[in-house]
């Protein structure tokens, strides 16, 4: 057997392991977005609600728009992540290698930013769209919002014309935003393996990985964690 044989760097044991982190990390984003807005709410009020279990340590009004906004920002982010990160796999060593000042802020504002643009600006129409036409969180914690006025509206009355007449902004501006959206073209699969996918983290200093490795659980913990708890 030859001495000098080579691990491709895609089947190297760091490599095997990020991948399967990488894949936790997925998985766990698209389950976020799929928990029911009303089981998200109810965890919240389980948690923070005025007989909540945690009511005594962190006594936060959670019948108010900014925790209506918290709250679909949590079951939301995952979508953008999601997009962003397709964009991030398809980068190459040789884009990380170019120039070695190419480190943390200016990694990100001349190579992660500019590739995820078009990734960004979708998400975040997409992620507006859904938040815009979001009534059940609002009308659970009794927050008087457009959508949530309106579908209680519609549920007390079941007044078919009414709602058609009064409902037709979400339905208009989603399809105007959809329309404006730009035509670039960027990739939205995660088979575009990118050779710099598995080095980029060692493109940041060790307090930026350490905020990130420390961010990350939390925000998981935050969106998908404490809903699947909730679930099982």
């Amino acid at each position: 057997m030859n001495d000098n044989t080579q691990i491709p760097v895609e089947t190297s044991p760091p490599a095997a392991l990020a991948k399967r982190k990488t894949g936790l990390g997925r998985g766990l984003g698209v389950a976020g977005l799929l928990f029911p807005a009303f089981l998200v709410t109810n965890t919240w009020l389980h948690y923070l609600g005025h007989t909540g279990a945690w009511r005594e340590w962190l006594p936060l009004n959670l019948f108010s728009l900014p925790a209506t906004t918290a709250i679909i920002a949590l079951m939301l982010w995952p979508l953008t992540a999601l997009f962003v990160l397709a964009a991030w796999s398809r980068i190459d060593s040789a884009q990380l290698e170019i120039d070695s000042a190419l480190r943390n802020g200016a990694l990100l504002r001349w190579l992660l930013v500019p590739m995820a643009r078009p990734a960004l600006v979708t998400s975040t129409v997409l992620t507006f769209i859904l938040a815009f036409n979001q009534f059940a969180v609002p009308a659970i914690l009794q927050v008087k919002v457009f959508p949530a006025e309106f579908w209680v509206s519609f549920n007390t009355t079941f007044d078919y014309g009414a709602a058609l007449r009064l409902g037709w902004p979400l339905v208009l501006i989603p399809l105007v935003l959809l329309r404006l959206l730009p035509r670039d073209e960027w990739a939205w699969n995660w088979s575009g393996r990118g050779s710099g996918r598995d080095c980029l983290p060692r493109a940041f200093s060790m307090p930026c990985r350490v905020g990130s490795a420390v961010a990350v659980p939390v925000a998981v913990g935050l969106s998908p964690f404490f809903p699947l708890c909730a679930v099982l």
